[in-house]
């Protein structure tokens, strides 16, 4: 094979890997918007807060400390790190969030 044919060659195959790549990223970040919910009032030191897919989704603040997630019985909720979202599995609509050392209440509808 001559160099001419190795360099077209070695160019489809990185369009093809490419285009491969880029159709699963496209895949694996859509978003169905109808089955969001968002926070119905935010606290202050929180960007964003929305349920989806059986999730609760936190954005907080630049340089704010998120702490704990507590039901209205005082239950702690498990929260985890996804980046820089904070998530809580099968969380109830109305909770407590600790943010900067502040107890703060956050209701997010389920439907």
């Amino acid at each position: 094979m001559n160099m001419a044919k190795i360099k077209i060659a070695s160019a489809v195959v990185l369009m093809a890997a490419s285009a491969l790549l880029g159709g699963c990223a496209f895949q694996s970040f859509r978003v169905d918007e109808a089955s969001m919910r968002y926070a119905e009032a935010l606290p202050q030191g929180l960007s964003y807060a929305w349920r989806q897919g059986g999730k609760v989704w936190l954005v907080p603040a630049k340089n704010v400390f998120l702490g704990s997630a507590r039901t209205l019985s005082g239950q702690t909720m498990m929260m985890a790190s996804e980046g820089s979202y904070f998530t809580i599995a099968d969380a109830p609509p109305s909770f407590y969030i600790e943010i900067d050392s502040r107890i703060e209440p956050l209701s997010i509808p389920i439907q």
